[in-house]
């Protein structure tokens, strides 16, 4: 069964949108598993401590915004 050309909007669209958060995820990702690592080899839980913050700040920036996608993604398809 093949898409319409509205559903392949839609679709071309979603990944328009998802597609920078996940890579923001993965890049918070990145700073958990090197502040980790770091601390696991420096010795000292404290040198992970700054990528833990780091990391709460970027989770809290990138959270995940489904409803918001979404909706967005509702208005262009009325507006198309």
């Amino acid at each position: 069964m093949a898409l319409g050309p509205a559903d392949r909007r839609l679709l071309g669209l979603a990944t328009w949108l998802i597609v920078p958060q996940v890579i923001c995820l993965a890049a918070n990702e990145a700073v958990v598993s090197f502040g980790f690592v770091l601390g696991l080899l420096g010795g000292s839980p404290a040198a992970a401590i700054p990528f833990a913050a780091a990391v709460l700040v970027l989770n809290f920036l990138v959270y995940p915004r489904t409803e918001e996608i979404l909706l967005r993604l509702q208005v262009w398809a009325d507006v198309g």
